[in-house]
C-alpha cells in the first residue's frame, strides 16, 4: 500500500509525521499529520503611534516572527490619514523580540491628535513574511486614539469590505 501527497505549496510551512504500523498482513501504512501555518496578523489594540517626538513613529506588534528582510522594506507598508493623503515612512525597524516594528515617519510627515482620532489606516503588504515565508492576509487596521506613547484602541478591518 503507498501513499501519495499531493506537492505542497513553497509558502506554507507544514510540520508533518509520518507514522508507520503493521497491518496483518506485513504491510505498512502511512498516516499523515499537518499543521499549516498561516502569514502573521496584526491583531486589534496591538498599533502605537507616537506623535509626541519628532520624527513621529507607528509601533505594529504582530503575532508572529516576522522576517528581519521583508519587515524592514518600508515598500510593506502603507499608512493613510481618514480622507486620503498617504504617510510617507522613512525608516521600518525590526524589535529584537522579531514581532514589533517601528515605522519612523519622514521628516515633515506628523500625525497630529486631530488626525489620529479621525483614523489612521495602516496596511502591511502580503509581502511583509513571517520567520517561514508565510505572507501578511489580514486586511488593513484602523487606528483611531491619540497616541501618548501607549497601546491604541485599533479596529481590524477585513481588507474586502
Amino acid at each position: 500500500m503507498s501513499i501519495s501527497l499531493s506537492p505542497m505549496n513553497p509558502r506554507n510551512l507544514v510540520i508533518a509525521k509520518t507514522v508507520f504500523s503493521a497491518l496483518s498482513d506485513g504491510t505498512g501504512v502511512g498516516i499523515f499529520f499537518g499543521l499549516k501555518i498561516e502569514g502573521p496578523t496584526l491583531e486589534k489594540d496591538k498599533t502605537e503611534i507616537h506623535n509626541t517626538d519628532e520624527p513621529n513613529s507607528i509601533r505594529l506588534t504582530f503575532d508572529q516572527d516576522l522576517d528581519k528582510t521583508s519587515a524592514e522594506n518600508t515598500a510593506n507598508y502603507a499608512i493613510e490619514k481618514n480622507g486620503g493623503g498617504e504617510i510617507t515612512i522613512d525608516l521600518a525597524a525590526l524589535a529584537d523580540n522579531s514581532r514589533t516594528v517601528t515605522l519612523t515617519l519622514a521628516t515633515g510627515s506628523t500625525i497630529s491628535d486631530e488626525e489620529a482620532l479621525a483614523g489612521i489606516t495602516v496596511t502591511p503588504s502580503e509581502n511583509l513574511e513571517n520567520a517561514f515565508g508565510d505572507g501578511y492576509n489580514n486586511g488593513y487596521v484602523i487606528v483611531d486614539s491619540p497616541v501618548l506613547n501607549s497601546t491604541n484602541n485599533s479596529e481590524v478591518q477585513d481588507a474586502a469590505e
